[in-house]
C-alpha cells in the first residue's frame, strides 16, 4: 500500500472543523471524500458523508457544532491515480535489472526513490508480488 492509498483519520475541535474543511477543500478540491463521525459510541453519534464540499455545507447550516469529532479522509483519486497507471513494483525492478544490468537491490532502492517510499516498503511490496505469483 503506497501513502496516496491510505485514508487519514484525524481528530479535531469542533470550533475548526469548519476551518478544516475548508484547507480540505483548497488542497484537495472539492470532491474530495470525507466522513466526519460526532459523539462516537454514544447516545447521540452521528456521521456525515459525502464530498468536503457538502459536509462543510451541512455543518455551516448548524447553529453550533458541538462534541467530539473524527474526521477521515478518503484516499483521493488525484494521489491513486499515478499508481494505478504504474506497473507493478516487480516489474519496474526487473525491466531496471535488465536494462541498466544492475543489482535486484540497486533497482529496489531507485524504484523506491522514483515512487516516493522508503526501501523497507517497497521491499514489502516486492515480497508481497513475488508471493503472489508463486
Amino acid at each position: 500500500m503506497t501513502r496516496g492509498e491510505v485514508t487519514h483519520i484525524f481528530y479535531e475541535a469542533p470550533h475548526r472543523i469548519l476551518d478544516t474543511l475548508a484547507d480540505i477543500e483548497a488542497v484537495f478540491g472539492t470532491s474530495q471524500h470525507v466522513v466526519v463521525a460526532r459523539e462516537l459510541t454514544k447516545l447521540h453519534e452521528e456521521f456525515l458523508r459525502g464530498t468536503v464540499d457538502e459536509v462543510r455545507s451541512q455543518l455551516a447550516a448548524r447553529a453550533t457544532v458541538r462534541g467530539e469529532i473524527v474526521l477521515m479522509l478518503a484516499p483521493s483519486s488525484s494521489l491513486k491515480s499515478p499508481s494505478a497507471k504504474r506497473e507493478s513494483l516487480a516489474v519496474e525492478v526487473a525491466a531496471l535489472m535488465k536494462s541498466e544490468g544492475i543489482s535486484e537491490m540497486d533497482a529496489l532502492k531507485r524504484v523506491a526513490r522514483e515512487r516516493g517510499i522508503g526501501k523497507s516498503e517497497a521491499y514489502r511490496e516486492l515480497q508481497r508480488e513475488q508471493n503472489r505469483l508463486r
